[in-house]
């Protein structure tokens, strides 16, 4: 297995996928997932086995975890395969592998590879007017919202029209995806 990345974990340096036209390559013959952009980041690590046309794109998480970005970019009959080497990398470097920005038959591909699949946001996002935190489910929620409240912090809800943040997050975007050159 190679890993195209400096720096920990050690492993044997990949030419092929170290260069962002070549992952940009095997991007654009099997990339299927809108996310598939953050493999080309500055500081995103790109993993390959042997054999296969393509590479799981990764950022390291602390000490103990491999944070997966987007899916296993090949062919649909190698991804299993990339996927099951990905994991034995991870497992071989003592950290854990935690995939994020899946579509379905990725999200499918990991649960029968034993991952838990959880929807980002559908936990998450709240109406407001309902949502009270009473209750055992929320005691730990409780429990960090005062102890923000003692350390001075204060959430505001805002307005994205009214304050004329969207214009100033667009322009984020802009310079951001402006930043990732020829490859956005």
């Amino acid at each position: 297995m190679n890993s195209t990345h400096a720096g920990p974990p050690s492993t044997t340096q990949s030419s092929a996928l170290s260069d962002l036209d070549a992952a940009a390559g095997v991007l654009a013959r099997h990339a299927n997932n809108p996310s598939a952009f953050l493999a080309l980041n500055n500081g995103t690590l790109r993993f390959a086995a042997p054999g296969i046309d393509g590479f799981i794109a990764y950022r390291l998480g602390g000490r103990r975890t491999v944070v997966q970005l987007g899916w296993a970019f090949a062919d649909r009959a190698e991804q299993p395969a990339l996927v099951s080497a990905f994991v034995e990398f991870a497992r071989s470097q003592r950290r854990r592998v935690v995939a994020v920005q899946l579509m379905r038959p990725d999200a499918e591909l990991y649960a029968a590879h034993g991952f838990t699949v959880n929807q980002f946001g559908a936990d998450y996002a709240r109406a407001l007017p309902e949502f009270n935190l009473r209750g055992k489910k929320h005691m730990r929620l409780r429990n960090k919202v005062s102890r923000a409240r003692r350390a001075g912090i204060t959430a505001l809800e805002e307005s994205l029209s009214a304050t004329g943040l969207e214009e100033a997050l667009a322009e984020v975007d802009e310079a951001w995806l402006r930043a990732k050159g020829k490859h956005v």
